[in-house]
């Protein structure tokens, strides 16, 4: 089996965010060149048992194409590559393969995140020192929890965020930041009528945030020295942002630590550079999170 440099890479990129649509693909691998191209490699890596697609049913304004994901055969290429084992790599098979088109939706947003998180510390003095996202699970006290599960020490107050990552400064290693990244697509609720917050809407969410927060025991699951986390909430519509603003001023107390942007935001300008995050504070001022 004679495996192409392009090759290898796209199945690094397929292990690494799980699953990969062919859009992304071809952005990532075949830009300026034919789709043609990239299904003839794709189907190739296919016939080779190292991915495998699936095709999401179509809905009348969306369309995915076709998803990858990595078998075991193709983790194995990624591992020997590396002289690596399996165990090492950290491969799981996938048993049961994505198939709600909502649910895809949502992890669609959060690998075109972790994309653009990706591409943007190539240029500059960080290092991602720790990351995680909500579909890998960890052993902390003899149990198998998520890894991003952040809690309050009698846990009355629990969450799973959708990716955490800590930023290390390349010029002043004890510098880190942080981050816990909420990926919305408009389907929750953003709550907080009077005094009362429903326990399913974004308010309680930020509202747990900052007990979670004040509590601390989160320190001991984040592989960080960070004294303070930021939260990053990406959403639809700038309107929506907006709507949260307006509800947060009863509730929450740091607002400065919560910052908002657009999906189409961070896939014109970025994650870190991008200058259109907003915090709670309602003089709407823009900022860099680097």
């Amino acid at each position: 089996m004679i495996l192409q440099e392009r090759d290898i890479n796209i199945l690094k990129s397929v292990f690494r965010y799980k699953y990969l649509n062919t859009d992304q693909i071809h952005k990532l691998f075949f830009d300026g060149k034919s789709r043609t191209a990239m299904y003839h490699v794709l189907k190739r890596l296919s016939v080779l048992n190292l991915v495998n697609q699936v095709t999401l049913p179509r809905t009348p304004n969306l369309s995915m194409g076709n998803i990858l994901y990595i078998t075991r055969r193709g983790a194995l290429v990624i591992a020997d590559e590396s002289r690596s084992t399996l165990e090492e790599i950290g491969f799981r098979k996938i048993i049961k393969p994505i198939s709600s088109i909502n649910h895809y939706y949502h992890r669609k947003k959060e690998i075109d995140f972790l994309i653009k998180l990706d591409e943007e510390l190539l240029s500059l003095p960080l290092k991602l020192k720790a990351f995680a996202t909500d579909g890998e699970r960890e052993r902390r006290n003899k149990k198998q929890v998520v890894k991003t599960h952040i809690s309050t020490t009698d846990e009355e107050y629990t969450l799973v965020p959708d990716v955490y990552f800590v930023l290390q400064s390349e010029l002043n290693p004890e510098k880190e930041k942080l981050f816990f990244v909420e990926i919305d697509t408009g389907k929750e609720t953003i709550g907080g009528k009077d005094l009362y917050v429903s326990p399913s809407s974004l308010m309680h969410k930020y509202i747990s945030y900052e007990k979670i927060l004040v509590d601390g025991k989160w320190k001991d699951n984040m592989n960080t020295s960070a004294e303070v986390f930021e939260v990053l909430t990406v959403t639809e519509k700038d309107s929506h942002i907006q709507g949260i603003k307006n509800k947060a001023g009863n509730f929450i107390k740091w607002k400065h630590l919560f910052l908002f942007t657009t999906h189409s935001s961070v896939e014109k300008d970025g994650v870190l550079v991008n200058k259109n995050w907003t915090s709670l504070k309602m003089e709407n001022k823009m900022q860099k999170l680097v």
